[in-house]
Parts: C-alpha cells; sequence; structure tokens
C-alpha cells in the first residue's frame, strides 16, 4: 500500500491573504466579519459608481476618463503648461499664478470626506473622516505636478464628481463611453457662453484622445 505523504519542514505553507483572515475570524456566535466596515481601497470612484450605477459606470469606465483628460491635457505627461502658463501635472491645474483651480479642488475633494458638512456628496461612511494626508501637503506646495499620478487622478475625479452641473455629463458619458462633454464643459471650462468655441474643442478631444485608445 502507499505510504502517507510526511510533510517536511522545507515544504512553506500558502500565503495567507486577506479574504482568507476574514474568512478565519468569522464566528456563528458574533456574525461574519462585516468587510463593508472597513475604508475603501478607492473611495472616489466607490462614491462615483454608488452615485451613477443606474448610468452604467464601471471601474474601467472611470479609469477611460482618467486616461483620455491626461492625454488630451499634457499627451499624458507630468508637466508644466508650455509658454510659462499656470497649468500643472498630467491635468492641467491651474496653481496661484491662475485660477487656483488646484486649490479648489483639493477643498472639493476634503469636503467630499467630511462627515459633518452639508454637501449631499460623501465618500462611504467607512471612509468619512480619514481624508488622505496628502491633501493638506498640497495646500502647502500649491503644485499639481509634486503629486503622484494615482493621486491626481483621485483629485481629477473627485473634483468632477463635486461639481453639482457635472451629473448630466457623468451619466450621458458612462450610457455612451463619450466623456467630450464632460471635459469641455467640467474640467476644460473655458468655452462657456461660446458655443463655437466648445464645439471645436468637443472636436479636438474626439481627436486626441485616440491617443489612448
Amino acid at each position: 500500500p502507499e505510504r502517507p505523504k510526511v510533510s517536511t519542514v522545507d515544504e512553506q505553507p500558502s500565503p495567507i491573504t486577506n479574504d482568507m483572515a476574514f474568512d478565519a475570524i468569522a464566528e456563528p456566535s458574533l456574525g461574519d466579519f462585516d468587510k463593508s466596515k472597513l475604508p475603501s481601497a478607492d473611495p472616489v470612484t466607490d462614491a462615483i459608481l454608488a452615485k451613477f450605477k443606474g448610468s452604467g459606470a464601471t471601474p474601467e469606465k472611470i479609469e477611460q476618463i482618467a486616461q483620455e483628460f491626461a492625454s488630451v491635457e499634457t499627451g499624458g505627461r507630468n508637466i508644466q503648461q508650455s509658454g510659462g502658463g499656470p497649468g500643472q501635472g498630467l491635468y492641467q491645474f491651474e496653481g496661484a499664478e491662475g485660477s487656483n483651480e488646484f486649490k479648489t479642488a483639493l477643498n472639493r475633494m476634503k469636503r467630499l470626506y467630511d462627515p459633518s458638512g452639508t454637501g449631499k456628496r460623501k465618500v462611504g461612511k467607512a471612509s468619512q473622516g480619514r481624508a488622505p494626508k496628502w491633501i493638506d501637503e498640497a495646500m502647502k506646495h500649491g503644485d499639481a505636478s509634486k503629486l503622484t499620478p494615482d493621486q491626481q487622478k483621485k483629485l481629477l475625479l473627485a473634483n468632477l464628481f463635486m461639481k453639482d452641473d457635472s451629473d448630466a455629463l457623468f451619466e450621458k458619458g458612462f450610457r455612451t463611453g463619450d466623456f467630450s462633454e464632460l471635459y469641455t464643459d467640467i474640467h476644460y471650462a473655458g468655452a462657456k457662453g461660446d458655443s463655437l468655441a466648445r464645439a471645436q474643442k468637443i472636436e479636438q478631444y474626439k481627436d486626441r484622445r485616440k491617443d489612448v485608445r
């Protein structure tokens, strides 16, 4: 008969994942560990998904927004605006020498995490009161290009999400896959009241976004 296999000291145990650890501490008499009580790894994306799930929002489409906007603004480069302009970083947030939209965006993102604020938009409860520390640090240095690409992406999305007039364009974009109007009217916002300039900017967006497709 075949002898049973005997473990040796050289054998390594399988790594324990987070899900395995959570399952291991589940106790029938206490109830399973509630993972929803943990802070999200990406509260901004989760808040957008929760708001627009009925419009077809997906993580992939949210990533599409970030990738296309960076491609249109800077070709995906973390740079200062050419010609000495005030735009900074992947998405060309203007610093104090311009509109200071960078600081405004940081304040909007901070309000998204504020559980005591009066705004309608909030991150999930488990993440409220846990605004990233880099927000306050960015308030001091005032330069979007000093943030990591992921931090810049989260700031872009939070800033778009916190603007009341963005809802309809988010919904349209998620339904059609075309975020040119969200970019032109909410992020760029330099063609308001000029229908010809707006139409040209939308076409420009559609041409440049091909770089990431």
